[in-house]
């Protein structure tokens, strides 16, 4: 097949150079086969897979299948004309995973002027206009991840049509809590993707933490964070992504924060009192002064905010949600530095545990954050019903007593109670 538009080669070419994780450069960006005589798709190829021109696949593995992010950058290239990117030259001691660095757009190409006197001049070049960037972060453990074609798809749909045309770009990044854990999940259409491994400590909450540390100065637009089988595997996440991308991720919200999951509200206080005397009203599904559990949850609170604690949470359930950068940032690196380091602690001081079959240090900790996340990115204690992405209230709630979990109070001088 022939390559792309002689204007926009270099533009793909270096794209490759920059995101695909091959030894050899230059990379060259074609529409071919692959070894197994598959249909043509835009692919990355090193110039001993090529024929002597370098125009169509010949054999050999030296290549890399990115058809969806290619098609996206020479559509882009078609649309307004570009100036080609330098190449990016990339060091043999870098890790592979770590090199996938998003391209700037390029800028429209602008008619010269040619004035009387035959003088031509330059009209000045409007400034490069910067994607709109949404990254996903999953923590995962061998859970088949097929849902994330739906979150791809929603934003996508809910995205179309803003008024400026800045391309949305769309980062993957999987931090991998069990080894030897496969990759199921849809491998095109990311301008970004990375798998880092990580040690599986608690839940979740321990990858979203090590992220926002770690990417704290280069987040995206919009971060949102998911557990790796996406809860209810992903069920409604094409309506769900598709309402968000059209009321956040469209119109530009710089200070927001929204639950992914619109299902299971439920709540969390310090007494029976505090449960039906709440500011707002009396709290659903409101468990109470579970013994260590609630001490545990105030003192968490204390060392790391500045006011009292709240006597009572509420929040849907399973810690999902999409948060933007300036509402991360608006607490400083530090604050997030000293959540994590709650993971650092000697796990016999480790406060709240939960006993069951996942035994593992740290589950407790996450199972109080899961409270906390909604304050932490600038929410209330008692979350809003209804400050979902999708925007609908709770379809249902789950009993406390279904929650084994829960089922007792849970405390240090257990420690040697019997897995469940």
């Amino acid at each position: 097949m022939p390559g792309p538009p002689p204007r926009c080669e270099a533009v793909l070419a270096a794209w490759c150079d920059a995101n695909c994780p091959l030894p050899t450069r230059p990379l060259f960006a074609r529409l071919d086969s692959n070894a197994q005589g598959g249909p043509p798709l835009w692919r990355c190829y090193a110039s001993e897979a090529l024929t002597p021109d370098r125009q169509r696949y010949s054999s050999g593995p030296s290549y890399c299948t990115r058809h969806e992010a290619l098609k996206m950058q020479l559509q882009a290239c078609m649309r307004r004309g570009a100036s080609p990117p330098p190449r990016q030259q990339r060091s043999k001691q870098q890790p592979e995973q770590l090199q996938p660095e998003q391209l700037q757009p390029e800028q429209p190409l602008q008619a010269v002027v040619v004035e009387p006197s035959g003088t031509i001049v330059q009209p000045e070049q409007p400034p490069a206009v910067p994607d709109v960037t949404v990254e996903l972060v999953v923590a995962h453990c061998h859970e088949p991840m097929p849902w994330l074609e739906d979150v791809q798809r929603g934003l996508a749909d809910g995205y179309e049509g803003r008024p400026d045309r800045r391309p949305l770009s769309l980062s993957l990044h999987v931090y991998e809590k069990c080894r030897n854990s496969s990759m199921p999940w849809v491998r095109t259409g990311w301008a970004r993707e990375k798998r880092t491994l990580l040690e599986n400590k608690g839940e979740e909450c321990f990858a979203f933490l090590t992220h926002v540390v770690e990417r704290y100065e280069k987040l995206s637009d919009y971060v949102v964070f998911f557990q790796g089988d996406g809860v209810r595997e992903g069920r409604e996440f094409h309506a769900t992504f598709r309402a968000w991308g059209a009321a956040v991720v469209r119109e530009g919200a710089t200070d927001v924060w929204r639950s992914v999951n619109d299902h299971q509200y439920i709540s969390f206080a310090s007494s029976l009192a505090s449960c039906d005397a709440h500011d707002a009203g009396p709290l659903p599904n409101c468990h109470h002064g579970q013994g260590r559990q609630w001490v545990c949850a105030e003192q968490l609170f204390s060392r790391h905010f500045s006011e009292p604690p709240p006597t009572a949470f509420a929040v849907y359930t399973n810690a999902q949600f999409g948060v933007s950068r300036d509402r991360v940032h608006a607490r400083p690196l530090s604050f997030y530095r000293g959540l994590l380091g709650e993971f650092e602690v000697d796990t016999d001081k480790e406060c709240h545990r939960i006993f069951g079959p996942k035994q593992r240090p740290f589950r407790g900790t996450c199972a109080l954050l899961e409270y906390m996340w909604p304050v932490v990115m600038g929410e209330e204690p008692v979350l809003r019903v209804g400050k979902t992405m999708s925007g609908r209230e709770a379809w249902g709630c789950i009993k406390v007593s279904s929650n084994v979990e829960w089922a007792e109070p849970l405390s240090l001088s257990a420690s040697s109670r019997p897995p469940d």
